[in-house]
């Protein structure tokens, strides 16, 4: 049988289902450029490829015009509202925090914390993707239609996070088969929470 024939005769239905099955198992992992989220999708995905071998570069290595960041550890995060109800809550999606926030744990009125949430007023209902990965600060992402209705008081802002210069940053490789020429298939998954913007990728791999 030609390659050719071996391509036209691939289980198509197959690998449909085995990609959503990996895309719905990584979705909401807590992934960012480095962190525990990264190696809890690695060990998830060599499930599906054992060739797979996870690869660890320290925080603070030179990575061509690139200087690897220090490791980001996020244990928890939660907006809480001047009546004690959760406004949002770190559980209930990886987006509900900017990626790479520092930790907080501090009261303040709604027009202080206001600097701090992120919403899309032209999607009034989805949770936007923010990150601040040079810039130390903290902040919260919800849809526009809950900041809009936050009320008057004094909210909770806790975040339990750090930036631990000893940390690294995790990526995962595997050599398939053998001959020439050789072909390299890359795909990022960086992005929490979201199916095209990397985990459509990562599923093809």
């Amino acid at each position: 049988m030609s390659e050719m024939g071996s391509v036209r005769e691939f289980d198509r239905e197959r690998a449909a289902r085995v990609a959503m099955e990996v895309i719905s198992a990584l979705f909401p992992t807590r992934r960012s450029i480095t962190g525990d989220g990264n190696r809890e999708a690695l060990a998830m995905l060599r499930r599906h490829l054992p060739a797979l071998q996870t690869v660890e570069v320290p925080s603070g290595s030179a990575a061509f015009d690139w200087t690897i960041p220090p490791e980001w550890k996020i244990r928890g995060a939660r907006l809480t509202g001047p009546d004690g109800e959760v406004v949002v809550d770190l559980e209930d999606s990886p987006l509900h925090v900017v990626g790479y926030s520092t930790g907080v744990d501090a009261e303040m009125h709604l027009e202080e914390l206001r600097p701090h949430l992120h919403s899309l007023p032209e999607r009034p209902r989805a949770i936007p993707f923010r990150t601040s990965y040079y810039t130390r600060t903290w902040g919260f992402c919800l849809p526009h239609e809950k900041l809009a209705a936050l009320k008057p008081g004094r909210y909770h802002a806790w975040i339990d996070a750090e930036h631990d210069d000893t940390g690294s940053l995790s990526y995962g490789e595997a050599v398939v088969g053998a001959g020439t020429p050789d072909v390299v298939v890359s795909a990022h998954m960086c992005h929490p929470a979201q199916a095209n913007d990397n985990l459509s990728g990562v599923a093809v791999l």
